[in-house]
């Protein structure tokens, strides 16, 4: 009853990690008193390491130079810059819409191949089912079994 007086604000696994420590150090059968010694030290040490990580000094970053990343997106936006299409991804695309030809690949190139990669099923049985809307857009539902 005392032990579990003393104990019961901690969580049970630092309890449980400070017994089985004082147990394999010890010579003699540990008291409370020992095993709240034991646990304070435990948890200072895990304290002041969470502090030594918070603290850490951060290194600036190296400036990047965004100028061909603001010129990509530029012409990205203007229609300038048309992805290749890999076998991989036109073959799952062909899959899924046997129809399908290049330019509405690259419209929808980011869902396919992010798809193409990572597959259609989530956790749990789930799963994303791709379906082309009439402007030629691949739009995403997800399907929960039950």
């Amino acid at each position: 009853m005392m032990f579990e007086k003393t104990f019961t604000r901690y969580d049970e696994q630092d309890v449980a990690d400070a017994v089985e420590m004082v147990i394999r150090t010890d010579k003699w059968f540990p008291s409370i008193a020992r095993i709240k010694e034991a646990l304070d030290e435990r948890l200072n040490e895990k304290r002041s390491r969470a502090q030594g990580a918070r603290f850490q000094p951060i290194h600036p970053r190296a400036k990047i130079d965004m100028a061909p990343i603001h010129d990509a997106m530029e012409r990205i936006k203007n229609g300038e810059y048309k992805p290749t299409i890999t076998d991989k991804v036109r073959a799952f695309a062909k899959r899924l819409f046997p129809d399908i030809n290049d330019e509405l690949i690259r419209q929808n190139f980011c869902v396919l191949t992010h798809y193409c990669s990572a597959g259609v099923g989530l956790d749990g049985g789930a799963y994303v089912n791709l379906y082309m809307t009439k402007t030629g857009e691949i739009v995403e539902r997800v399907v929960i079994p039950g």
